[in-house]
């Protein structure tokens, strides 16, 4: 059924002109306000940075089988930061029903990462989507203009590549700290880390306090000679601080959630490692490639505005793994996998990159 709503030639890149973009960011508010198989429930409040008022949305939606779908958005535009959380609950949404498929679903599309810039080809030979044990909404991203969906998803899938790499390469001790930044009563510490791949390169934001010994995390990506004043660091500020701020709001008593759930639960209730945080010279891997899957949301979902969805995932790319999920034979497939990057293949009880 899905494969019809496949973009199979991407052809050249569509535009979204910014007027029209609102328009669409209504309609879709609309939509998800009104549409009869998601209850919904959205949350609104506002952070006060540098003088500067910020939007946070978050979106509550339950489908017919009692499954949940969480969006968030931060913005310092009201209607932006809606409309971001609107789209994380489509995208959550379509990426669940689209795993479930994995039979029947697959892609010839190769997307090529080399010197800072993102390009799509075509393969001879079809590949089906991960088994289970890889499913995530890691690498899925939605949006009006193809071109956007398209990158927003390399990059979020690179994002966590870079960063599973750093942090299975030699742990904390891979990322250089920068300058820890006091707000309120927590402390938010960047991590950079030492490697690049095709031109790009990631980093982590850490929140601590007093209310747990561990942390919340936020995370961004952005071209390697840019990294370390990316304006993409405020969304890794709001990503890790956020969830910081809702866990003392409304403190976690039970672990019996999933897996995403329950390694934030680890990482914020116990202490880590010391780091040295000593400058170095980033080590840089040239290329990557990996596979992409475009679909048609529009035509799946039956909207009333144009959205595209992009799935980046395999081929040289580390997927989000949480180890206890893993089958054995997807756990052989991933340790080989980080054999091909020279990195140890015992898997880690738990890792920070969610």
């Amino acid at each position: 059924m899905m494969i019809d709503c496949q973009i199979i030639n991407p052809g050249d890149f569509d535009t979204c002109p910014p007027a029209q973009e609102a328009n669409y960011s209504r309609k879709l508010l609309e939509w998800i306000a009104e549409n009869a198989f998601l209850k919904s429930k959205v949350f609104e409040s506002t952070i006060d940075l540098g003088g500067k008022e910020y939007f946070c949305f978050s979106i509550s939606a339950i489908d017919s089988d009692n499954n949940e779908y969480l969006g968030f958005g931060r913005s310092n535009s009201r209607l932006e930061a809606a409309s971001i959380a609107s789209g994380e609950v489509i995208e959550r949404l379509i990426a669940k029903k689209i795993l479930k498929t994995t039979e029947v679903i697959s892609t010839n599309s190769v997307v090529k990462i080399e010197n800072s810039e993102i390009s799509v080809t075509q393969s001879k030979t079809q590949t089906a989507l991960p088994s289970p044990g890889f499913h995530s909404s890691n690498g899925w991203a939605v949006h009006f203009s193809l071109k956007s969906a398209l990158e927003n998803s390399v990059i979020e899938a690179l994002e966590r590549h870079i960063l599973l790499y750093t942090y299975l390469h030699s742990g904390w001790h891979s990322f250089q700290i920068d300058s820890q930044v006091p707000f309120k009563s927590q402390t938010l510490t960047p991590y950079i880390s030492k490697f690049s791949f095709g031109g790009f390169s990631a980093g982590i934001v850490a929140t601590e306090g007093k209310e747990f010994p561990g942390r919340t995390f936020g995370y961004l990506c952005d071209d390697a000679t840019e990294i370390n004043n990316s304006p993409k660091w405020l969304n890794a500020f709001f990503e890790s601080y956020c969830q910081w701020d809702a866990f003392v709001k409304n403190k976690p008593q039970s672990i019996d959630e999933n897996w995403l759930r329950k390694y934030q639960h680890h990482f914020l209730n116990h202490t880590h490692e010391a780091q040295d945080g000593k400058s170095f010279k980033r080590s840089d891997h040239p290329k990557v490639e990996s596979n992409i899957l475009m679909l048609d949301i529009q035509k799946v979902l039956d909207l009333p505005v144009p959205l595209v969805g992009a799935y980046t995932f395999g081929r040289d790319l580390i997927p989000l793994f949480f180890k206890q999920k893993l089958s054995i034979d997807e756990s052989l497939a991933l340790g080989n996998l980080l054999k091909k990057w020279d990195l140890p293949p015992e898997l880690p009880e738990y890792h920070p990159i969610l």
